[in-house]
């Protein structure tokens, strides 16, 4: 009965939303970048437009052919996160990105 009160009084909506957000953002941002993922990569310029990232897989790393992977660049910006198709066979111990830059933040 005193959850519905404060439902209408109108703070409790944005207040819920707002820890949601908070929470998954602390989940997928923080919490998988810093301890699930590898932190580290090589990077290797094969081209005047193409760049190589690679980096070692994990054994709780699994992808199908075709799928994608959103990278952020912490020396870019660490709240930045942008998709890149997977260019490495899924048998393969490397994870291998080509990427060609396109757009603002691909030319950094």
């Amino acid at each position: 009965m005193i959850g519905c009160a404060f439902y209408h009084t109108g703070y409790l909506v944005p207040l819920l939303g707002s820890l949601t957000w908070g929470l998954d953002f602390l989940i997928r941002k923080v919490y998988m970048a810093l301890f699930r993922y590898p932190r580290k990569a090589s990077i290797r310029i094969i081209s005047e437009s193409v760049v190589e990232i690679c980096f070692p897989k994990t054994p709780s790393f699994h992808y199908n052919p075709g799928q994608y992977m959103l990278l952020a660049v912490p020396e870019i910006s660490f709240y930045e996160w942008h998709p890149f198709s997977i260019s490495s066979s899924p048998e393969q111990k490397i994870v291998t990105f080509h990427i060609r830059k396109a757009g603002s933040w691909t030319h950094e």
